[in-house]
């Protein structure tokens, strides 16, 4: 999915006397996946059908140095005398273009080319148009073409000619009235009626009822196994609200693109669910119905409201944003990995109402600002998910269980309450480096006798274990 979180419109203003001209030009920016295309609103300034044109493109950086030049051929429309038009394609240009500028060099009307400042009438002679087709096709399809506007000709030399017979006739009909009453009727050129009746077969026809019959069984099958086909597909079922991508089906944000510094999520999103393809594909298979009159006729239905409830941050939705506090609803359940992965100014999380997050995931609050972690609900936290968090001084999670080099790189931590740790000694949740700070270390939820010996290798004397609050030696 593009999502262009810069535009920028430019009026063109040099070359407006050029047979074809820019007007003006839309720079779209998708910053995030680093992308970039220009748009063109091109005029028409000549009092000729315009059929191709074929133009440079300079991009150009903030300085004004030119970054790279394009030649941009455009010959599948038809453009009317001095009118506006904006080609369908995009052009991709370099993420540094900040403007860019638009020379001519080819245009293709329907007398004249118009190339690098000379006009050349063209002949309507068929051998002499062949040499003025623009060639942007092979030879074998230029013959083709050729032989076809051919047979056009000659095809349309002989409707001339009966045209001109059929009006010559109408003349002479009409000079032959008298006194509004028709003259004797021309058995010979007299349109007939005939008895078709007699020509009828019953049995072909009977056979096409039944090939008809067997297609739209064939039809219908098809449809139901297509729709369940469809239904099975493993997509990503995202749609956009606001500032945020979610998964309609599983209530996870999945991408935010938003500028906020404090930013609030509800609980509930509502969004429009458009027509899917399986609805308009059961649509065509009613119709068709209708159509051979077996079903009545189909109507389709209108579009839901649908709501959605965030359960879920999603793999890298807020990766690297500026987000510098956060208000989650009670609904969220979970951070999935890397979910606020460098969010370096992201250094509060509220909850509306109480709290239900049980997971912090792979990397989820890596390389963030927070100088307190306290969340009682928490249940998991994965590998590194609270790493690289240098100015981290307290971590309150006391039902956590907490998996090895889950604070891997937050040397400053001087007060740990935990619930179990899958580790054998405490210095596996930081890696090769240990906090020097670091005094207290509470373990809930598990007995003295469960804590191996050598626990807290490593660290300074001072460190105090407790386990369930209870100071112990160890």
């Amino acid at each position: 999915m593009n999502s262009f979180n810069n535009i920028l419109r430019i009026k063109y203003l040099e070359n407006k006397e050029s047979v074809v001209s820019l007007d003006e030009y839309i720079l779209l920016a998708d910053e995030r996946k680093k992308q970039k295309f220009a748009i063109f609103k091109l005029q028409n300034n000549l009092n000729q059908t315009l059929y191709g044109v074929r133009f440079e493109i300079v991009q150009y950086n903030e300085e004004g140095n030119i970054l790279e030049k394009n030649v941009v051929f455009y010959n599948q429309f038809s453009i009317a005398k001095n009118s506006s038009f904006i080609p369908e394609a995009k052009l991709p240009i370099l993420p540094a273009c900040s403007k860019i500028s638009f020379n001519l060099l080819y245009a293709h009307f329907t007398t004249t080319i118009w190339e690098n400042g000379v006009f050349k009438k063209l002949s309507m002679k068929f051998d002499d148009y062949k040499n003025d087709i623009p060639q942007t096709k092979t030879k074998k399809e230029l013959k083709k073409e050729l032989k076809k506007a051919k047979i056009n000709e000659k095809t349309f030399a002989i409707q001339e000619r009966t045209s001109k017979k059929i009006k010559k006739q109408l003349e002479k009909d009409l000079h032959s009235l008298k006194d509004g009453q028709p003259t004797k009727v021309d058995k010979k050129n007299s349109f007939q009626i005939k008895d078709i009746s007699k020509r009828h077969k019953p049995f072909l026809a009977k056979v096409i009822s039944i090939v008809l019959s067997l297609v739209l069984v064939c039809v219908l099958c098809l449809s139901v196994l297509m729709n369940s086909f469809i239904n099975d597909l493993p997509f990503k079922k995202l749609v956009s609200i606001d500032d945020y991508d979610f998964n309609y089906e599983t209530g996870t944000i999945d991408g935010y693109y938003g500028d906020s510094s404090s930013v609030v999520i509800n609980e509930k999103y509502s969004y429009e669910e458009n027509h899917s393809f399986a609805q308009y594909f059961d649509f065509a298979i009613e119709y068709l119905g209708y159509v051979v009159r077996i079903n009545e006729k189909p109507t389709l239905p209108e579009n839901e409201i649908k709501t959605i409830t965030v359960e879920a941050i999603g793999e890298r939705a807020f990766k690297g944003a500026d987000v510098k506090s956060l208000t989650l609803p009670q609904s969220v359940t979970s951070f999935e990995s890397e979910a606020f992965l460098n969010c370096e100014l992201l250094e509060e999380i509220k909850f509306s109402s109480n709290a239900n997050l049980y997971k912090l995931g792979k990397e989820s609050l890596r390389n963030t600002n927070f100088k307190q972690i306290t969340l009682n609900s928490v249940l998991v936290v994965e590998i590194y998910a609270l790493a690289d968090c240098d100015n981290l001084n307290i971590v309150m999670l006391p039902d956590a269980e907490i998996e090895k080099d889950a604070l891997n790189g937050s040397l400053n931590v001087t007060l740990l309450d935990l619930g179990k740790v899958n580790v054998n000694k405490l210095a596996d949740l930081f890696g090769e480096k240990l906090p020097s700070n670091l005094t207290l270390v509470n373990i809930n939820n598990v007995t003295e006798a469960s804590i191996p010996n050598g626990f807290l290798k490593g660290f300074n004397s001072n460190l105090r274990l407790c386990i369930n609050g209870v100071e112990v030696s160890n």
